[in-house]
């Protein structure tokens, strides 16, 4: 059986295939956010590496023996109301007692959201970028830890996960 980091090796090297966008975070560490930045989205396209880094996880997962993977429709997000995904990708483990992993796309605004939800009706906890101001910046690296965290969290590796890891 793979392990949770060799999937995580997986996904990186199908990210760095995509040629995704890089940038330093804007700011020194525990510098404060300028007032300007709150009301300003500098280069909306950047937020386009946490739904490339959500496909390779996307394409990881689908690899695994025992995965079953279903691409979702365009759909209702089940969060926001009245919103509406983009893409949507649900994963089924034949490990009995894990629960469905779906990952979620928007990717028609500015910026670009991504999510990862748990369970048949895979509520997102939340989407990433929590916001996509400058003043909530904290460059692509920080960005794409928080994804690779939700997957892993939604797997099972930390508490709100999965029933039961996917994973030993």
């Amino acid at each position: 059986m793979v392990s949770l980091d060799e999937v995580q090796q997986d996904v990186e090297r199908q990210y760095a295939l995509l040629d995704p966008p890089v940038w330093p975070p804007p700011r020194g560490f525990m510098e404060s956010p300028r007032d300007e930045e709150y009301s300003r989205t500098s280069e909306p396209e950047r937020w386009r590496a946490v739904l490339l880094r959500g496909r390779a996880w996307a394409a990881a997962l689908a690899g695994l023996p025992g995965v079953e993977h279903e691409v979702l429709p365009a759909g209702p997000e089940p969060r926001r109301g009245a919103g509406r995904y983009d893409r949507g990708h649900s994963f089924r483990s034949s490990r009995p007692g894990t629960s469905v992993v779906r990952i979620l796309e928007i990717d028609g605004g500015d910026p670009v959201l991504w999510s990862v939800g748990v369970g048949e009706d895979a509520t997102p906890a939340r989407w990433t970028p929590h916001c996509g101001c400058d003043a909530c910046d904290d460059g692509s690296e920080v960005a794409l830890m928080e994804v690779d965290r939700d997957v892993r969290a939604a797997l099972g590796e930390h508490p709100g996960g999965s029933a039961r890891p996917w994973f030993d």
